[in-house]
């Protein structure tokens, strides 16, 4: 349901109206394409469907993960170098490339420069003689691995191999092979993931690290091996540790699903609480490391760099946002809507809207194992977390919502099997079967429209192409060294720096600058 849009006349996701009707159009021709292909054919699909399915298994575990993870690695790999141009696309990545620059340096910080006014940007901050990013220093980290290496566009490919990898080792041990291999596909074909991957955000070392984690946890409740459990529990407490140091609420609430999955699952085996407190020790060393560095940048341990920037009304919860509105419980559902309106469309770019096929697996479920539940809970817990943060972010699709990713496609791609129990007509089977596969076809080959895998990809590419300059290659070509290139700025960009220069925050220096005469100002 668009509440959302019912909420706000229409303006919360204005492209809905369109992509409506050619869900509509689109999809029931698919529908209708499988349904006729199924009755018109009938037994005669089973064989062919059969041998598909027989040659999907047939590699071994081992040869179907490097497969899927090399698929994925390159995917993402083309999407960098070709949409992005192996470059940070918005001034996130920006930020955290340039303090990635400072710590290979061999600093936390660099020292602020005098005249502060001519190098402020808004999403980096001086403190107290101290020059950083406001975000977490996980992201910054892991890219200065990549300059080190000279490639910072070759860390998220190699993060989303990573992930898929796990993923598909903690569905093996969650569900079944079919739906392992099936869902593990799937998400490698998602554009939303290919995206992401491509650039240099920071959400696909969090995804990366939460996957690891989940299998991690599957190890620990198949272990009846005391010593097993142990360094699962060592694991599954540094994965989330790790998600801390790159997204801290992604860290929170993935730590409150596992942490009541496993609090659930001893309930019935007391034995296992010892595990559980080494996890808590461990998984507090890369807090102790993120702290300090709160201590050693903003100068307090709970003091992040967004809040340092911006202030407390950055904070987390229902107030007064920076922009000076209320974010209310009822803007707080608007927003919750609205992603997931998004990720009907960014998540497949299928002729039928993502979610309600995500929403159909998920109901069809007669018996949902303990793992539904956990995927579930952490697809409605991001959902939620979100709509409690005041601040609405797109990139890629809604890019909040991005860790949780393998909750939503785990459902969707067992959504025409779930289906096919329930409605136990060959027919219906067989029509099940059969529309994920021309969606995913439809998605990648298909005509363009709201809805394009391919048509999304080439967009990124045509989209900021100032930003894809090689400045590095201007400058080698300059013979600069040593040097301080002033760049034209006009008078907007020289007044917001100058505000905050002076002390405004970057949305109050906005909102001034929106509201008083630049010339007077």
């Amino acid at each position: 349901m668009p509440l959302a849009n019912l909420l706000t006349h229409g303006r919360a996701v204005p492209w809905y109206g369109a992509a409506a009707r050619e869900w509509g159009e689109r999809g029931l021709l698919v529908v209708g394409i499988a349904a006729l292909a199924s009755w018109a054919l009938g037994a005669r699909l089973d064989e062919p469907m059969d041998r598909v399915t027989r040659a999907f298994l047939r590699p071994s575990p081992l040869a179907f993960t490097t497969a899927l993870s090399a698929l994925a690695f390159a995917a993402a790999l083309f999407v960098s170098i070709w949409a992005f141009g192996g470059q940070p696309f918005t001034s996130d990545e920006m930020a955290q490339q340039w303090h990635a620059q400072i710590l290979s340096a061999g600093r936390l910080a660099a020292p602020a420069e005098p005249l502060r006014e001519f190098f402020n940007t808004a999403p980096v901050l001086d403190r107290d003689g101290r020059w950083f990013s406001q975000y977490p220093i996980g992201g910054p980290a892991l890219i200065a691995a990549g300059i080190r290496l000279g490639a910072p566009w070759l860390v998220n490919p190699v993060l989303l191999a990573l992930a898929t990898a796990a993923l598909y080792r903690f569905l093996r041990l969650a569900f079944d092979e079919t739906a392992a291999r099936g869902t593990t596909l799937l998400f490698v074909l998602s554009p939303m993931v290919v995206v992401m991957a491509g650039s240099q955000m920071n959400h696909v070392p969090s995804l990366a690290f939460t996957m690891i984690a989940l299998w991690a946890l599957a190890r620990w409740d198949h272990a009846d091996d005391v010593g097993v459990q142990r360094w699962a529990a060592v694991a599954i407490g540094l994965a989330i540790g790790a998600v801390a140091l790159v997204r801290p609420l992604d860290a929170v609430i993935v730590a409150v699903a596992v942490g009541g999955f496993q609090v659930a699952r001893m309930g019935r085996a007391a034995g296992r609480w010892p595990g559980l407190v080494t996890q808590g020790v461990v998984g507090a060393l890369p807090i102790a490391l993120l702290l300090w560095v709160n201590v050693r940048t903003t100068g307090g341990p709970l003091l992040f760099g967004y809040e340092a920037l911006n202030g407390p009304a950055h904070g987390w919860g229902f107030h007064v946002d920076p922009n000076g509105d209320a974010h209310s419980p009822m803007r707080g559902v608007t927003l919750a809507s609205g992603y997931l309106l998004r990720l009907s469309l960014y998540l497949f770019e299928w002729p039928l809207p993502g979610v309600l096929v995500v929403a159909a697996g998920l109901i069809a479920l007669k018996r949902p194992t303990r793992w539904d539940v956990l995927m579930a809970s952490l697809a409605a817990a991001f959902v939620l977390a979100y709509g409690a943060y005041w601040f609405d972010g797109f990139f890629a699709g809604p890019r909040f919502l991005f860790t949780a990713i393998p909750a939503f496609v785990v459902f969707a791609a067992r959504a025409p099997g779930a289906l096919a129990a329930v409605v136990d007509r060959p027919v219906v089977r067989r029509a099940a079967m059969l529309v994920l596969p021309i969606c995913v076809g439809s998605a990648w080959l298909g005509p363009a429209g709201v809805s394009s895998a391919s048509a999304r990809v080439a967009l990124y590419r045509d989209q900021r192409t100032k930003l894809k300059t090689n400045i590095d290659a201007q400058v080698k070509r300059a013979g600069l060294s040593n040097a301080v290139v002033f760049v034209n700025e006009g008078w907007r960009g020289t007044l917001l720096a100058r505000l905050r220069v002076l002390g405004a925050t970057q949305f109050r220096a906005e909102r001034l600058l929106n509201t008083l005469d630049a010339c007077a100002l």
